[in-house]
This record gives structure tokens, C-alpha cells and sequence, in this order.
């Protein structure tokens, strides 16, 4: 606390063009007027709110918002996935050795125990790199504790349901096995809540909760159903570990391994739990020109709808920026000969800029046919333990300015086996 908002009403339009006031009431005894659709406020104590919005033309016609409801006085938990390896990319039969760890500003530095209660770890193998990022953009949806459990567990609900266990009522997942193909239930069953009632569960009245937001109903409710899911859920990873991908994926050409962990906290002051999720990428070792810098000589042709970097002028480099080279210790060269040479082309890796530390070189297209597929293996020469993220420059040059023709970078791939 205290906890600062920011409430917009974006959309919001008169059909005759007039011009309109917006009426904020935030819950806590304050209303605030303006003349847009933004608005801040700040709550300074621990609590509900539920806020709302009416919008008024300058006739005196009103249409007034559902309400919302604002929890202060809990924050977000904050997760991070670490890896003891390399952190930008995975090696088909090298371990990936994971720990999620966490943090909560109420509650502390998370403890294992916490972490295996109340988080999620998995781990997944997606075949592109556009369905990895889309991934990662809409992970917010994965398997975690909803908020409408702890909203239920501060109500008087526990009295008389469990959630596997049949009690004075019935249990949550009874409920949610009764419900789960009524496609109506997250509509009627809040008013339930709300209103109380009998007769659908035999003789016991269900008391009302007529003080309840009905965003907190359909919180409670959206939870409920959610049980009817449970058992087919994947039982999540132990939250340090390790595996090994070529064992535990079917890898793919192109694929990326994604690490998605969740925590979801107790709550605080009576507020409802909050859950954050996290995302760790690790790249296919194969480095992806789409993600690549060149200097202005540099071409991209395609083939077989697979990018390839064009050579033709000396000193012309490839960027990928921002990689880990941990525990690299080659990188293979695929490429292919504009013409037939006979001193070659050299090959120089580089770290932070086209003339900055020499790790690795290697003289490629030496008696190599034209046009056809050629290898070359460069090893690193420094051994780069250090995990932070590096711009790694690949500068090519002609060994001999008399020859002409160029070279075809077909593909990098990063060793560390």
C-alpha cells in the first residue's frame, strides 16, 4: 500500500456526438468527474472495491458500467526460472538443469515447500519459433490456482462444502462434474451465490452473500467448474530439476523448448490469491537468420523455403545479438561455393563488434564443388563460462582478392557435445 490505478473507459462513444462526463466511484467513499475517459486514484487502505462508471451526455442520459473489483493490499508474487547451463539455447543431449525460485513482497522469500504446494512448472516442445513466442504471449491461461478459491475461502463457504469430500452440501467437484457441460452455469450459478436458495442439492438452504460483487461470484464460480478439468491436468515438474531434451521430446529441425512456471500466493488482508507466470525460452541450436543483423552486402536468397545469407564482398558480417555462448565449444558451418576457389574464403567469429575478440576461425570452400552442399566445423578457442548475453559477430573475407564468386551460408549450428 498504497496502491495506484489507472482506469480507462476507451470506446465509450455518444451515437448523436455529445459531449460526455464520466462519474468514477471507486468504492472507497470517493467519486471523481472528468471530462475524459482516463482517470487515476490511489487507495490508500487495505481492501475490496468495487468500481464503476457512469457516463452522462449533455441531456441528462446516463448508462452506467458493471462493476469491477479492485484488491488492495496484496501484490503480485514475482517467479523466476533459472538454468544452470546455457540460457538462450538447449543441446539435444546435453541436461537442461532448471530451478524456479520466488519471491513475495507479504510473504517473503518462497520456500520449496511453497513452490511445490502452490506453483507449476512445465516444460514444453513447440516446433516453430512463431508458435514458441505466441506461446509466451498467452501463457497467462496455463494450469494455476484461479482467485475465485481464495475469494471462496474467506466466506462462510467452508462451513458447508469441501472440495472433494461431500459435507453439509456437496463438494466442489460434485458441483463441477454436474455442471460441466451446462454452458449456462457461469451465468446463473453467481446469482446463486448471491441470492441463496434450496431444493437443487436436497432440503439444506444455502445462505445468500447479497454484499458479494458479482465479479467475486463469478470469480468463485469460474473456480468451481475449473475442477471438472483437474484430473486431466499434466502433474507439474518438480520445481528444480533437470531433463534431457532428446529423451524427453520427439526435437524437431526448427523447434524451441519453452519453461513455463506459475505461483499463485495466500492472499493477504483477506484479499484474493494472485498469480503470476513466467516464461523461459531455450532456442533451437540451429541460429536463425531471421533473427540476424547483416552489413549492408549481405543478401538473403531462399530455398526450399528455408532463408540463406548471400556473400559477395569482403569483410561482410552476420549479427545475432544478445545469445550465450556457455559451454559452446564449436559451431558447424553449412555453406555452399559460388564458384570453385582455391584459396578460400576465411571465416572469423567475434565478440561485440566485426573487429572485436577473435574466438574461433576457419578457412571455408578450399576444392569444394560449386553449388553443391558443403561442412566446416570452427572451434571456439575460448572456453566462456560466463553466462551473460553476448553480440557475436561471423566476418567473412576472400583469402585471395583475385577470385571471384561468392558463398552461400546455408545454416550455424552450435556444438557443445
Amino acid at each position: 500500500m498504497p496502491l495506484k490505478i489507472k482506469a480507462t473507459a476507451e470506446g465509450t462513444f455518444d451515437p448523436d456526438g455529445d459531449k460526455l462526463t464520466y462519474t468514477w466511484d471507486f468504492g472507497d467513499g470517493e467519486k471523481t468527474e472528468t471530462n475524459t475517459s482516463y482517470v487515476e486514484h490511489t487507495f490508500n487502505e487495505a481492501g475490496t472495491y468495487a468500481v464503476s462508471l457512469s457516463v452522462s451526455d449533455e441531456h441528462g442520459a446516463t448508462s452506467r458500467s458493471p462493476q469491477i473489483s479492485v484488491y488492495a493490499g496484496n501484490s503480485r508474487p514475482q517467479v523466476k526460472i533459472e538454468v544452470a547451463g546455457n540460457s538462450s539455447f538447449y543441446f539435444p543431449n546435453t541436461p537442461v538443469k532448471y530451478e524456479v525460485t520466488g519471491k513475495d513482497n507479504e510473504e517473503g522469500e518462497l520456500k520449496d515447500t511453497d513452490l511445490q504446494s502452490r506453483g507449476y512448472i512445465k516444460a514444453e516442445y513447440l516446433e516453430s519459433s512463431d508458435k514458441a513466442a505466441l506461446h509466451t504471449a498467452t501463457s497467462g491461461g496455463m494450469e494455476t490456482s484461479l482467485p475465485g478459491k481464495a475469494i471462496m475461502e474467506s466466506l462462510d463457504c467452508v462451513a458447508c462444502h469441501k472440495i472433494n469430500e461431500t459435507s453439509i452440501g456437496p463438494s466442489y467437484k460434485e458441483m463441477a462434474k454436474h455442471y460441466k457441460d451446462n454452458v449456462d452455469a457461469i451465468n446463473f450459478l453467481p446469482q446463486t451465490i448471491l441470492k441463496g436458495g434450496s431444493g437443487n442439492w436436497g432440503d439444506m438452504t444455502m445462505a445468500a452473500h447479497p454484499d458479494l460483487p458479482l465479479s467475486d461470484a463469478k470469480e468463485i464460480v469460474t473456480w468451481i467448474l475449473s475442477l471438472a478439468k483437474e484430473d486431466a491436468k499434466e502433474q507439474s515438474m518438480p520445481m528444480s530439476g533437470s531433463f534431457v531434451p532428446s529423451e524427453k521430446f520427439q526435437l524437431q529441425p526448427q523447434g524451441d523448448i519453452v519453461l513455463s512456471a506459475s505461483y499463485a500466493d495466500k492472499g493477504y488482508n483477506q484479499m484474493p490469491s494472485l498469480t503470476t507466470v513466467e516464461n523461459l525460452i531455450l532456442r533451437n541450436p540451429s541460429l536463425k537468420f531471421e533473427d540476424a543483423e547483416t552489413s549492408p552486402e549481405v543478401s538473403n536468397i531462399t530455398m526450399g523455403g528455408k532463408q540463406i545469407k548471400l556473400i559477395n564482398t569482403d569483410n561482410s558480417w552476420i549479427k545475432f545479438s544478445q545469445i550465450s555462448l556457455k559451454d559452446v565449444n564449436s559451431i558447424q558451418v553449412n555453406y555452399g561455393m559460388g564458384e570453385i576457389t582455391n584459396a578460400g574464403w576465411k571465416l572469423e567469429i567475434r565478440l561485440g563488434n566485426p573487429d572485436g575478440e577473435l574466438i574461433g576461425e576457419e578457412i571455408l570452400g578450399i576444392g569444394k564443388e560449386a553449388r553443391e552442399p558443403s561442412e566446416a566445423v570452427v572451434m571456439i578457442k575460448k572456453d566462456i563460462e560466463e553466462k551473460k548475453l553476448l553480440d557475436v559477430y561471423f566476418v567473412f573475407s576472400r583469402k585471395d582478392m583475385e577470385e571471384q564468386g561468392g558463398i552461400w551460408i546455408i545454416e550455424l549450428l552450435l556444438k557443445a557435445e
